[in-house]
């Protein structure tokens, strides 16, 4: 499955310690020689010669490090349990996107039901738009000359007929927008693909959608609208 190039998402959740049960062993090995030790001192205090006791500051402290260190170890175990809690709500969370449409920060989209969507923003009026729509290879199927070129928000939806070659459904393709204003100078254009999520995949604890071939982040999506009962955007 080939992921979008366009798109980086350097969002990562805290991986827990997947060790079964390490901490819990740990924090009952702790507690079992925090007896002992409490055995030792009580058996030597009762037999202590009165004339010369024992200085039990020695002991006294490592029974208080032993009841801190245990302390932690209980900690450190909710908190995995809690972590991995939030990861498991995450990954069952995304499964609500399916059939979703989304928008997504990237120049790729991908073919779905015979089309394939995008929108573009300029930044301000262009003397002229150039629209081509290029595949894997950079192989350009269509390229035309957009009519409105006023700073704004524009839709583009590409059937398959109107590419020099037909592609399959699930395959990523790639906008280019080229704005030019008066003076010939190149204006700086955001592009959203627009496509409705097919899959979800989980691994560990990192959620990843897919549409088609192309799979995204949830971090990557920009927008989202349920679809209607005709399967439409």
């Amino acid at each position: 499955m080939t992921g979008i190039s366009y798109v980086s998402s350097t969002t990562e959740l805290v991986k827990p310690n997947t060790s079964t049960g390490s901490g819990s062993e740990s924090a009952s090995g702790i507690s079992e020689e925090k007896q002992v030790f409490m055995d030792i001192l009580l058996t030597q205090l009762q037999n202590q010669n009165p004339l010369d006791p024992v200085d039990t500051t020695e002991f006294t402290n490592q029974l208080v490090g032993y009841s801190s260190l245990e302390q932690e170890m209980e900690t450190n175990d909710n908190l995995e349990k809690v972590l991995s809690s939030m990861n498991s709500s995450n990954a069952l969370s995304s499964v609500s996107y399916l059939g979703t449409s989304v928008d997504v920060n990237t120049q790729t989209s991908v073919m779905q039901g015979d089309q394939v969507q995008w929108s573009y923003a300029l930044e301000k009026e262009a003397k002229t738009v150039t629209i081509q729509v290029v595949n894997s290879d950079k192989e350009v199927l269509a390229a035309y000359g957009a009519e409105e070129s006023a700073a704004g928000t524009y839709d583009v939806s590409i059937s398959n007929d109107d590419l020099t070659a037909q592609v399959a459904d699930g395959t990523e393709l790639h906008l280019v927008v080229v704005a030019v204003d008066a003076d010939g100078k190149q204006i700086e254009t955001d592009i959203v693909g627009k496509m409705t999520v097919d899959g979800v995949e989980t691994s560990g604890d990192k959620v990843t959608l897919t549409a088609g071939n192309i799979s995204f982040s949830v971090d990557d999506v920009v927008s989202l609208r349920m679809n209607n009962a005709a399967g439409n955007a």
